[in-house]
């Protein structure tokens, strides 16, 4: 929920910050950032997407950290035996699994798409199966225009303490790859490659001419370039000065670019639910029914007018 105006007041000594959320600078989802705003974290069941807990926040919060809060909510209003959460990457630490397995519950949600978890993939995509799942919104089209999808499961170990207690489980991380998401992502690949390409472009042309006289002042301009979005690990350069001259020569990394492509369209769920009951296609619908809490969010900041406020 986005603020506008001044708001210096001091934190009030032994807060209870889920009670007296403090205005602050953060990742808006309108992307402003000249503005404060707080944070609402909201839990919904999934018959109905019915609202059952709910929280503010302070604006900075970090959402992977909010979690064990608000497990330690839910299981004192819901049964222990009827505990399954479902939630994003956000949800996808160690402290907040390890609450879950700790409590009796289930859980489900995206992984982290680490470095490791890349490289992994990458040597376990030879083994991906097609999968009968496609989105509600292709149910209507024939079978050979719907969006494939393809999986591989491996069986993993999670272990710690929870409140001095040893925890240990075994819990399902599987590969999806989705041929909507690969295309959608390969085009915003080439948008991107194609806006850094521009950039590096503009600086062969003006290298030696304005500001671009200096080895920092051009290197300054390729980095920035670079760091305009991720696809700029891309991008290799090599910068020479001679007789106080400089040439710029530049490059896209092939085997990097074929590496990214072949981790486009590809994301990671962590579970715990049985095989025997959950296959994976089954798994990816429940996953998918996460949904019902961001069209709770849409009708908080929708009919019922939020935001904006004004602090003075």
């Amino acid at each position: 929920m986005e603020l506008f105006g001044a708001y210096e007041r001091p934190l009030p000594e032994g807060r209870d910050p889920g009670r007296c959320p403090q205005p602050a600078y953060g990742h808006t989802k309108s992307g402003r950032k000249n503005v404060k705003q707080i944070q609402l974290e909201l839990s919904v069941v999934n018959d109905g997407g019915i609202p059952v807990a709910h929280t503010t926040l302070d604006g900075n919060s970090g959402e992977a950290t909010t979690h064990k809060e608000s497990l330690r909510r839910l299981h004192e209003i819901l049964p222990r035996s009827a505990t399954r959460h479902i939630g994003d990457t956000k949800h996808d630490t160690e402290e907040n699994l390890l609450a879950i397995v700790a409590r009796g519950g289930r859980f489900l949600c995206g992984g982290v798409f680490s470095e490791e978890l890349q490289q992994r993939y990458l040597r376990l995509r030879g083994q991906l199966h097609a999968i009968a799942y496609w989105p509600k919104s292709q149910e209507s089209l024939p079978a050979a225009q719907r969006d494939k999808y393809e999986a591989h499961e491996v069986e993993e170990l999670l272990e710690g303490e929870v409140g001095g207690e040893k925890v240990r489980s075994r819990y399902r991380l599987i590969f999806i790859r989705s041929e909507g998401k690969a295309r959608e992502e390969a085009q915003t690949r080439e948008r991107h490659v194609a806006k850094i390409r521009e950039e590096f472009e503009a600086i062969a042309r003006n290298l030696n001419k304005y500001k671009l006289r200096t080895k920092a002042a051009i290197v300054s301009r390729l980095e920035k370039a670079k760091a305009r979005y991720g696809e700029g690990s891309l991008f290799g350069y090599e910068l020479r000065e001679r007789g106080g001259q400089f040439s710029l020569a530049w490059h896209i990394d092939g085997k990097a670019l074929a590496e990214w492509q072949q981790l486009e369209g590809v994301f990671v769920l962590k579970t715990n639910l049985s095989r025997s009951g959950h296959p994976v296609v089954v798994v990816l619908r429940k996953y998918k029914e996460q949904s019902q809490v961001e069209r709770r969010f849409h009708h908080v900041k929708g009919p019922l007018a939020v935001a904006p406020l004004f602090l003075e």
